[in-house]
């Protein structure tokens, strides 16, 4: 018997709100709705951005390949889980829409590429109830090695909670011209940004007297493995 670690959701959605002191959890299980209320009772006005809550499930491979979902990773005394995430914004650098693609002609033509990313490069969390980490980047709008403009932008935010599990927070979803520039196109804005991100997650696996491993990506795409639904909704007593 192998023993495996995936992560799941293998595709999560974090998506905007204005709200920096609070959040509500998306969907966790079909036919689970999220509770709210999604606007911010504390500051009137603000809406609560959704985050996405990641586990770490263990598996067991026999010679044949069966896998069997045994329990839900926790980090405690033998176990440490140290997640990481990468979000980036590429958009400026990217071609227009339509058609993209490589063939496209590029946004902010001019500029220099590597500028225009908003990276905030890989960030990590490990241990319950860390507080929340903010990720950030910067655009750089660079002509012929001159810094026009440049601005710092907010793509979300990563905690733990009280059970060590990852949680990340979809950002403001601010936008903004940092060289001034006007609105001419509902996608192809020259000078434009805007704080929406993706990237990858990973979690490196410490259990005590074994070798660190990272663990695997989602099973089968963004649909819940019907193993993990059915071994999860009958844990937390949802059947």
């Amino acid at each position: 018997m192998k023993t495996i670690y995936r992560i799941f959701p293998s595709i999560g959605i974090a998506r905007l709100g204005n709200s920096n002191t609070t959040y509500f959890l998306g969907p966790e299980s079909p036919g689970i709705v999220p509770q709210g209320p999604y606007r911010d009772e504390s500051s009137p006005g603000k809406i609560k951005p959704q985050a996405t809550r990641f586990r770490v499930y263990e598996f067991r491979r026999d010679e044949f390949g069966e896998e069997t979902v045994t329990r839900e990773l926790i980090p405690n005394a033998k176990i440490r889980i140290k997640w990481s995430v990468h979000l980036v914004n590429r958009k400026a650098a990217a071609g227009q829409f339509p058609p993209s693609g490589p063939s496209a002609p590029p946004r902010n033509d001019g500029y220099d590429r590597a500028g225009l990313v908003i990276d905030a490069g890989v960030q990590s969390r490990s241990g319950k109830s860390k507080a929340a980490l903010t990720l950030s980047g910067d655009i750089n709008f660079i002509r012929d090695g001159n810094v026009e403009a440049s601005e710092r932008i907010q793509l979300g935010r990563i905690l733990t909670d009280e059970k060590g599990r990852l949680i990340v927070v979809g950002g403001p979803g601010k936008s903004g011209s940092p060289i001034s520039r006007g609105l001419d196109n509902f996608a192809n804005n020259d000078g434009w940004y805007d704080g929406v991100s993706d990237g990858p997650v990973s979690a490196l696996i410490e259990v005590a007297d074994e070798e660190p491993v990272l663990a695997e990506g989602g099973p089968l795409g963004s649909d819940c493995p019907a193993i993990v639904c059915a071994w999860y909704r009958e844990r937390n007593h949802l059947v």
